[in-house]
C-alpha cells in the first residue's frame, strides 16, 4: 500500500497562521499528517481531530499519547455535526479550521469498493455503515437523467463521454446487475474502448472520475460541506482563518456560494497549486487547490 502524503501541508499550515496556544480543527483528519503539522506549531493549545472513518481515530489517538503540552480530541464524526462536536468536546471558539476534500490512501485500498483497483470488492463505497445507499444501487436503480446529473456535478463528465457512459450502464444492467468493482471496470473499459497504451492516462482519468462522482454521491459529501459551512461563523474567534483543500469543481462551486460576496468572511488565499517539487513527490495532489479566508466578525 502506498504511504499517504498531506497534500499541501505547508501552504495550509501557513495560511492558518497557528497561535501558540490557540485552538484548533481538522475536520478531516486522515491519517493525521496535517494534524500533527498543527500540534507542531501549537507547542501548547488545543487541536479537535474529527474523521467519520473510526480506524483513523483510533491510530491516531494511539500515536499521539505521548504528546502533553497540547491538548488532543479526537472524535469520530462528521464534519456535518462541526457545531456540535465542538460544544460537546468543552471547547467554545477556535481559531482555525482545516478541511483537506481528499481521500486518503488507506482508505481506498481498505475500504469496500472505494478503488478501481480492488476488483474483487463489492461496489459499496460507504464510509458510514449507517447510510444506506451503496454504490452499486446508483448504478442500478437511477434513471438517465438522475446518472447524467451525477457524473457532471460530481466528476464534471459532460458531452459524448457522458452520453456513452449513461447509456452504457443502462443497457449493461439490463444485461447483469452491478455488483462487484470488476462489473463497473468492464463496462468502462468497454464502453470508451481503452486499449492501446496511448490511452493509459485517458482510462486512468476516466475510472478515477467515475469512481469519484459515485464516492461522493454515496456518502453525500457536497450536502454535508455545505452543512459545515453553515455551522462556520458560529465556532469562530473573530480573525480566525478556514483552509479548504478541494480537488474537483463540484467541492469549489459550493465553496464560493457561501464564501463569495459573505461579509463576514475575507479572502486571504485563492486557488493556491502544489509547486512542481510536491507534484514530483505526490503526483495525486495534481487537482489539488488551497483556499483559505479569514473570519472577520
Amino acid at each position: 500500500m502506498k504511504k499517504h502524503i498531506p497534500v499541501l501541508k505547508k501552504e495550509s499550515i501557513e495560511f492558518l497562521a497557528i497561535k501558540e496556544g490557540g485552538t484548533y480543527v481538522d475536520c478531516t483528519l486522515g491519517e493525521g499528517g496535517h494534524s500533527l503539522a498543527i500540534v507542531e506549531q501549537l507547542k501548547k493549545g488545543t487541536l479537535l481531530a474529527l474523521d467519520i472513518d473510526s480506524k483513523h481515530i483510533e491510530d491516531f489517538t494511539k500515536g499521539t499519547q505521548e504528546i502533553k503540552n497540547v491538548r488532543i480530541y479526537a472524535r469520530n464524526a462528521n464534519f456535518s455535526n462541526l457545531e456540535r462536536v465542538i460544544e460537546e468536546t468543552g471547547i467554545e471558539k477556535v481559531d482555525g479550521i482545516l478541511f483537506d476534500l481528499g481521500w486518503s490512501m488507506d482508505q481506498l485500498d481498505r475500504m469496500e469498493g472505494l478503488s478501481y483497483l480492488n476488483k474483487d470488492a463489492e461496489l459499496d463505497m460507504r464510509l458510514d455503515m449507517t447510510y444506506g445507499i451503496m454504490a452499486k444501487d446508483l448504478l442500478n436503480g437511477l434513471g438517465a437523467k438522475e446518472l447524467e446529473k451525477l457524473f457532471t456535478e460530481y466528476a464534471d463528465i459532460r458531452g459524448s463521454n457522458l452520453k456513452k457512459l449513461v447509456e452504457g450502464i443502462k443497457i449493461e444492467r439490463k444485461r447483469k446487475l452491478f455488483t462487484k468493482v470488476d462489473d463497473l471496470n468492464k463496462l468502462i473499459d468497454k464502453t470508451f474502448r481503452f486499449d492501446n497504451a496511448r490511452e493509459k492516462s485517458k482510462r486512468m482519468g476516466m475510472f478515477s472520475k467515475v469512481y469519484q462522482a459515485l464516492r461522493i454521491a454515496v456518502n453525500n459529501e457536497m450536502y454535508n460541506l455545505k452543512l459545515a459551512f453553515q455551522d462556520l461563523q458560529k465556532v469562530m474567534n473573530v480573525n480566525g482563518r478556514v483552509c479548504i483543500i478541494t480537488f474537483h469543481s463540484g467541492e469549489e462551486a459550493i465553496l464560493k456560494s457561501f464564501f463569495n460576496g459573505n461579509s463576514k468572511f475575507r479572502e486571504i488565499a485563492k486557488e493556491v497549486r502544489p509547486t512542481v517539487e510536491e507534484l514530483l513527490e505526490n503526483l495525486s495532489s495534481r487537482s489539488a487547490k488551497l483556499f483559505c479566508y479569514e473570519f472577520i466578525g
